[in-house]
């Protein structure tokens, strides 16, 4: 699934041919935006983590049939994610583990990132892959209903 960064419309991946640079662009009329590719099941959770200023660099729900079975999402470590990680952090139960690169980042250059990934340890049995999954998502969109909320409060 496609998912536009300006207008959060979703696209069907076949359905969009890349312009002559080789970029996805919109097809929306008046918008600017570029599509990413995204996991289906994580498409909702972030156009609307991106609608409150929280971008990601990238993510993954997790391939159940795959060897390597680790959700995670990863943020930009900038001023309006250090908030975003605070609330992570007071709400993380032990659902999932956090890891920055703040200091790796300085030194090699590279923007620091807030990697948030489930915190259980992959089975190779496909319904505790699921489990480990849908806790994943669960935690993330109390995150997310935690920030929208937050500014609802400070619209308000």
């Amino acid at each position: 699934m496609l998912a536009c960064t300006d207008c959060s419309n979703f696209f069907e991946s076949n359905l969009v041919k890349p312009d002559k640079d080789g970029d996805l662009v919109c097809p929306v009329k008046d918008c600017d935006g570029y599509l990413v590719d995204l996991d289906d099941l994580l498409a909702d959770l972030l156009t609307r983590f991106w609608s409150l200023g929280h971008w990601t660099r990238y993510s993954c729900a997790g391939h159940l049939w795959r060897a390597e079975f680790e959700p995670h999402i990863a943020f930009s470590l900038d001023e309006e994610n250090l908030k975003l990680k605070e609330i992570i952090e007071g709400m993380n139960d032990g659902t999932v583990r956090i890891e920055t690169s703040e200091e790796e980042g300085e030194e090699s250059g590279e923007e620091p990132k807030l990697v948030v990934l489930a915190a259980a340890a992959a089975s190779s049995d496909p319904i505790e892959r699921l489990q480990i999954q849908h806790d994943f998502l669960e935690f993330m969109y109390e995150v997310l209903l935690r920030l929208e909320e937050e500014a609802d409060n400070e619209e308000a």
